[in-house]
């Protein structure tokens, strides 16, 4: 039970929002100072990855250059000349003039061996014995290669160098060429400009020394003792001490071809790192005093104003969940919250217009095209896509029309186009849009989902077994009885996009495959077949059977093609023998075998009178005996749409 004085709303708001404002800034502040540790801590290891990273690049960038320089040298006419003459102030003069061409690269080393792997010409600091130099094992390293060449690093008395090496051709290998560059003060100090991030090289030869460090001389002591208990410890990064100052170092060992341990050192301050969150803290201090002291204030104050509006607004969006995005609230003050509450009627108006341009939109354009429109920018242009695109036209609509009504005209249209739209979105097609008395519809644009093909020769066999059916069904509808169609489907490269002017525009597609898909369903009357698709659908779309109907070119295309008509299994076209027999009749015309493909087609034509393609194919080959024609590829030019 609460004090008298705190029964009220108000109070009981401002004891309520004291007590936990404490224990929030409480655990803010301890649970801020313990991640800005761990932040501090993982900013430090990212940029100890980043180091790593660069200088792993700047490694190989510069072993890159090496290669650029040396592969075509050891090819080169002179150099090669210099070799085989065998003077050696001369060949080493070469080698040192090699070593100056090698740009960005502080190349100091050159070795040429013979194929012993004997020395026979070094430029190098007088510290670096050739015999020290592991040429077995770059050159064993060269052999597991494709191109015979290898790098490496070898520890020496100062630093450790990164060696390549690369076969000396004449034109056949006479021997081997080992550059090398070390890895030195240039180089930490070349990582460090880029990273920000202290860089040590580590040797172990039985004994620990630092190579080359952007440490001072008092944090590199500190580091070289913590060593022996870095690598015993297997430990790759470690809080360290440095002189008085904290560090997080990171190791990476160098593979190496000595008994020699080589290590990078990468080492991130963790006192500057974490220097900007202690004034965070100190900061902190003073904001969570100070907003503990007006909280108690202001408590009171909101309590008072806030519970009529919120309600309003909570109110509001229960409805707004609900569906119902016709509530508004009402608004009394110009404040935050009267600013809020305009804001939500302003959303819900916005809401209920975008409902309602949606819900037009899905009758003028697919939902998938409306969804498309409404959350993506809308603007000219499109995008490649690799689809399948499905043309419906029906045949002989104007002569069927002439004698109908318009009413019944569009009730018959309007009939044909909900049963096409049905099935093909039933496949997960997209109706692009409505030509007059024909249909273009997409598989695979604006999205994808797989078997494009397939679902678009689905969608078509369903049509013309659906649309059959139900004019059975409706004997009395003259335009929907008479409807007949042709369907033509074709796979490949189109562009998908807005299309029109900047004020005026149509979501739709363009391209070869648009094209071929328009002749093919114009081919379909020709060749008295429902259905004809391209090859790459036929190929794709193995779930199928097809018939093989002609190989063409059409009206405006340079490009022949074979077409195909897709067969529904219970078709008696799948009959094996019709198959078989077509097969062949197939063959034999495509290789001018006309007898052989007049017999078969005439056998085809006895047993499927119906077929008007065989006695198309008859003509022709009529014709063909009579008049052979020159260089024959079995391609028929149409030339008409």
């Amino acid at each position: 039970m609460l004090p008298g004085g705190f029964q009220s709303f108000s109070a009981r708001i401002a004891l309520l929002v004291s007590g936990l404002l404490i224990v929030t800034l409480v655990s803010t502040f301890i649970l801020v100072n313990r991640e800005n540790t761990r932040n501090a801590l993982q900013s430090v290891m990212a940029d100890l990855a980043t180091t790593e990273e660069t200088f792993n690049s700047l490694l190989q960038g510069r072993t890159s250059s090496l290669f650029d320089v040396v592969r075509p040298a050891t090819s080169d006419h002179a150099f090669r000349t210099t070799f085989i003459d065998g003077h050696m102030p001369t060949l080493e003069s070469a080698m040192r003039n090699l070593l100056g061409r090698i740009r960005y690269v502080p190349a100091d080393l050159m070795l040429l061996t013979d194929l012993n792997l004997e020395p026979i010409a070094k430029t190098a600091p007088d510290f670096i014995n050739p015999e020290d130099i592991p040429t077995q094992w770059l050159t064993d390293k060269a052999f597991e290669s494709d191109e015979y060449e290898s790098s490496g690093i070898v520890a020496t008395e100062q630093a450790p160098y990164q060696l390549i090496t690369s076969p000396l051709l004449i034109p056949n290998p006479q021997g081997w060429v080992v550059i090398g560059f070390p890895i030195g003060d240039q180089f930490v100090l070349s990582t460090k400009e880029i990273t920000q991030t202290d860089v040590s090289i580590a040797v172990f030869d039985g004994n620990w020394r630092i190579s080359s460090s952007t440490l001072n001389d008092g944090q590199q002591s500190s580091f070289s003792s913590l060593l022996p208990n870095l690598i015993e410890m297997d430990q790759t990064s470690l809080e360290t001490n440095l002189d008085g100052t904290p560090y997080l170092s990171r190791l990476q060992r160098l593979e190496t071809g000595s008994d020699m341990q080589v290590y990078v050192a990468l080492h991130g301050n963790l006192g500057q790192a974490l220097a900007p969150y202690e004034r965070l803290n100190r900061s902190l201090y003073l904001i969570f005093g100070g907003g503990l002291l007006i909280s108690a204030i202001g408590a009171l104050t909101l309590a008072r104003s806030v519970s009529a509006p919120v309600q309003a607004l909570t109110k509001g969006v229960q409805s707004i969940r609900s569906g119902d995005l016709s509530l508004r609230v009402e608004t009394t003050s110009s404040d935050e919250l009267g600013q809020l509450g305009q804001a939500f009627n302003e959303m819900a108006e916005g809401l209920e217009d975008k409902e309602r341009v949606r819900n037009l939109l899905g009758k003028v354009v697919s939902e998938e095209i409306a969804s498309e429109l409404l959350e993506n920018k809308i603007e000219l242009g499109g995008e490649e896509k690799e689809l399948t695109v499905l043309f419906c036209d029906i045949r002989n609509f104007t002569q069927l029309c002439e004698s109908q009504p318009p009413k019944a005209v569009l009730a018959g249209l309007n009939n044909f186009f909900s049963e096409a739209a049905k099935v093909i979105e039933s496949e997960r097609g997209v109706i692009d849009k409505y030509m007059g008395d024909a249909v273009m519809a997409l598989f695979g644009a604006p999205v994808k989902h797989g078997e494009e093909e397939t679902r678009a020769v689905s969608a078509a066999l369903q049509l013309r077994e659906n649309y059959g059916r139900s004019t059975d069904n409706e004997p009395e509808n003259i335009i929907a009885a008479g409807i007949e169609f042709g369907i033509g489907i074709a796979s490949g490269t189109a562009v998908v996009g807005n299309m029109g002017s900047e004020n005026r525009l149509n979501y739709s597609v363009i391209g070869d495959s648009v094209n071929t898909c328009a002749r093919l369903e114009s081919l379909t009357k020709f060749y008295q077949v429902p259905i004809l698709v391209n090859k790459a659908v036929r190929d794709k779309a193995d779930r199928f059977q097809f018939r093989w109907i002609d190989r063409i070119r059409a009206k405006g295309k340079r490009e022949a093609i074979d077409i195909y008509q897709p067969l529904n299994e219970n078709d008696k076209l799948c009959n094996s023998e019709i198959v078989t027999l077509h097969q062949n009749a197939s063959k034999a015309y495509l290789k001018a075998d006309w007898d052989k493909a007049e017999h078969c087609f005439g056998l085809l034509s006895e047993r499927l009178p119906e077929e008007k393609l065989y006695q198309l194919y008859l003509s022709r080959i009529e014709k063909f005996k009579s008049e052979s024609p020159e260089n024959w590829d079995g391609v028929y030019t149409h030339t008409e749409k």
